[in-house]
């Protein structure tokens, strides 16, 4: 079977910022997110990607009836039956869709962009990866860069739950963690492990417009720094 894959279409110009937050300003998060929907099943990244999203939406400055898409690698290792080994050497993971209105994203709160994440991201199971897998296999298809195009997109990459900072050289435990220059385009948004325990890191790769409101957003860096 041939893999195919296509890049990343040219987009307008970006600047970069790393956003670091906190375990207990992410645990304030998800605890928010589930008082909001009264739940106990929103996660800490769910909470912590649905806080990103609606701040950055915010200063895209979208009509209340534009839509606006979040893509989310799900990881498929412990979800197959039986799950993956962890020697398994190869990428395992499906992309996510998760697509709403910029009024709903915007109006109905933290808990309610969380939930759509979380609902999204249970549907995928051992046996729609297995059809997913046997379908595309028949039909195989370019993964388009088109979506980039189309819908104002979140798209995000890597997972807090790699253990970057674990990685030594020989020179000593990482100061700090960074994606490159490769695969730029507005929405880009390259997620790791923080220096500290239980602490995230987030890249972001924006419009220099949207960036700047972001980082002056109040209610968006009350939980976060650069």
């Amino acid at each position: 079977m041939e893999l195919v894959f296509g890049g990343f279409p040219s987009s307008s110009p970006t600047q970069e910022r790393v956003f670091h937050f906190r375990k207990e300003k992410i645990a304030e998060l998800k605890a928010k997110a589930n008082a909001e929907k009264g739940t106990n099943q929103i996660s800490s990244f769910q909470a912590l990607l649905a806080h990103l999203w609606r701040s950055v939406t915010r200063y895209r400055r979208l009509r209340e009836d534009e839509e606006a898409t979040c893509v989310i690698p799900v990881g498929m290792r412990p979800r197959m039956d039986p799950p993956l080994p962890q020697q398994y050497f190869g990428v395992a993971f499906q992309s996510g869709f998760v697509t709403m209105k910029a009024g709903e994203l915007l109006e109905l709160g933290l808990g309610h962009t969380a939930w759509q994440i979380n609902q999204m991201i249970s549907t995928f199971t051992h046996i729609s990866a297995t059809n997913f897998f046997e379908s595309w296999e028949k039909n195989s298809k370019p993964i388009s860069p088109v979506i980039l195009t189309i819908y104002i997109v979140l798209l995000l990459s890597s997972s807090p739950r790699f253990n970057v900072n674990g990685t030594d050289f020989g020179w000593g435990r990482p100061v700090a963690v960074r994606s490159g220059g490769g695969n730029r385009c507005d929405g880009m948004i390259t997620i790791f492990e923080g220096s500290e325990e239980g602490s995230t890191d987030i890249e972001a790769c924006l419009s220099p417009t949207t960036l700047e409101s972001t980082v002056d957003d109040a209610e968006f860096m009350d939980v976060g720094s650069i």
